[in-house]
């Protein structure tokens, strides 16, 4: 949704955040855009994957750790081949031209890209699949997800679905 959502405007209320229209363009103009936009008043920046029920404060704290020891680069990958954070301190917009996006080879394609010094992070996984969603509820207690969003999953039809199969 727009920055105007309902949603961003609580946040904003409670966080110090800045809220920004995405552009225009596929999902890598965009990340390279966001890129730019943040890198011009930011040492360094990091995208996250908001599809990645792992990816937890540690893990962004640990990124943020690298780029501020002068790391160049610093790239979570996800189990598929893509990547659920990716946190630069130049812009680099090479790295998202000509990117078959949901393909096995985003990451490795990704590293081979960058320039400077890199920083892998743990592996993760993300939802992209039916099944991604049946590992998150067998999962979920064990990702410290909250009950109220555990009690959310069990609420709905389709995981009624998934876990009695």
């Amino acid at each position: 949704p727009d920055k105007n959502h309902p949603f961003f405007k609580e946040c904003a209320k409670h966080y110090p955040l800045v809220l920004k229209e995405q552009s225009e363009g596929d999902l890598g103009e965009r990340m390279s855009y966001a890129f730019d936009d943040a890198l011009s008043n930011h040492p360094y920046a990091i995208l996250i994957g908001t599809d990645c029920p792992g990816l937890n404060a540690s893990v962004i704290n640990q990124a943020f750790q690298y780029l501020g020891n002068n790391q160049c680069s610093v790239i979570g990958p996800a189990e598929d081949g893509g990547y659920v954070l990716i946190g630069l301190s130049s812009r680099q917009p090479e790295i998202f031209k000509d990117v078959e996006w949901g393909s096995s080879q985003v990451c490795d394609m990704t590293l081979q890209r960058l320039s400077g010094a890199i920083e892998l992070l743990p592996q993760l996984w993300d939802l992209d699949r039916i099944e991604d969603l049946q590992r998150l509820i067998t999962e979920a207690h064990v990702l410290n997800l909250s009950e109220d969003f555990i009690h959310y999953l069990e609420s709905i039809d389709l995981c009624h679905q998934i876990l009695s199969e």
